[in-house]
């Protein structure tokens, strides 16, 4: 986040300088609150909602925008109130529906919205330059449909208490070294110094708890997380998961231990192979694993229902 921001920074002090046009394309809202004058909604290849920022954000008109927003996380009430989700999926660009095309996800919709793709206008009692595309937006406008209770709230969380407790943790990690040789020469190499990544690193995980490592880019925060997939005997230091010292695993056991802990990377781009189908890639641990193709096939089936991927993406790539 600190790399973002100054990059933000830097484009906005360019467009000062140069008087340049500057187009944001993110899915981050809070970019677009601090960054931008005005903001395109886009929803199955068309705008849905277009204004400036503060009217976009104040009151929106499209039940997209709404959900949008109103899954936003919010520091204020983390902890205590769930997200609001947007149910189902986009549809498929090859095959859109008649009608809106945010009808099937959308709450409120009704049947002019499954009959009729509503134009993309402006609406009486509101500012010209907000435009949106929804059959309904009127009724937003004059305030008998209220956007809270398009997308509701789900109930509040109940509060939980963060004292520590009496579990034995999944993972403890105590004194955790990785150095790395900083070598000089091309052709006789000699070491001129060491980069200290990982120096002396401890702390512990409880079941059913959450551990953030935060820092810059360049911390050691990855090395880390490394360090402890590897499941090998660490440079310095131990590591010791679910009671199990790492350094002394067996090879089965370690197979076995392999299945019980994933890491999930931040930047897909680089965690998959983008020459492979969706589909291998999604079964490529299991297969590594040893799942037979059956079970393979139905459990892949079942992870992209569960993110909202059509089985059609299965053979697409990556």
């Amino acid at each position: 986040v600190t790399i973002q921001a100054q990059i933000l920074e830097v484009l906005q002090e360019a467009k000062r300088l140069t008087g340049a046009a500057v187009s944001l394309v993110t899915h981050d809202l809070g970019v677009v609150a601090g960054q931008a004058d005005r903001v395109a909604v886009m929803y199955a290849g068309k705008l849905v909602e277009t204004g400036t920022v503060d009217e976009v954000f104040t009151r929106p008109l499209m039940p997209y925008t709404v959900g949008l927003l109103r899954s936003v996380p919010n520091i204020r009430t983390a902890g205590t109130h769930r997200l609001v989700p947007l149910e189902g999926r986009p549809p498929s660009l090859a095959k859109l529906p008649a009608g809106c095309p945010f009808a099937a996800r959308c709450p409120v919709a009704t049947e002019i919205c499954r009959a009729e793709e509503p134009p993309l206008v402006a609406h009486d009692d509101v500012s010209a330059t907000q435009l949106s595309a929804c059959h309904r937006a009127d009724e937003i406008v004059a305030g008998t449909l209220v956007p809270a209770d398009i997308f509701p709230r789900p109930a509040a969380l109940e509060a939980r208490a963060h004292a520590e407790t009496d579990d034995e943790p999944v993972l403890v990690v105590k004194d955790l070294m990785k150095h790395f040789p900083l070598t000089k020469g091309a052709v006789f190499q000699r070491r001129v110094g060491t980069v200290r990544a990982v120096d002396g690193v401890s702390f512990s995980v409880q079941p059913g708890r959450t551990l953030a490592i935060v820092g810059e880019s360049g911390c050691g925060k990855t090395t880390t997380i490394l360090e402890l997939m590897e499941l090998a005997k660490p440079q310095g230091g131990s590591i010791e998961i679910v009671g199990k010292d790492v350094s002394k695993l067996v090879p089965s056991t370690r197979r076995a231990l392999r299945s019980e802990i994933q890491i999930v990377f931040q930047d897909p781009a680089a965690a998959v192979d983008p020459r492979l189908p969706i589909g291998e890639v999604v079964a490529e641990p299991l297969l590594a694993q040893g799942m037979p193709k059956a079970q393979r096939d139905a459990r892949v089936a079942e992870l992209l229902g569960l993110v909202g991927l059509d089985s059609a993406c299965r053979s697409r790539p990556a």
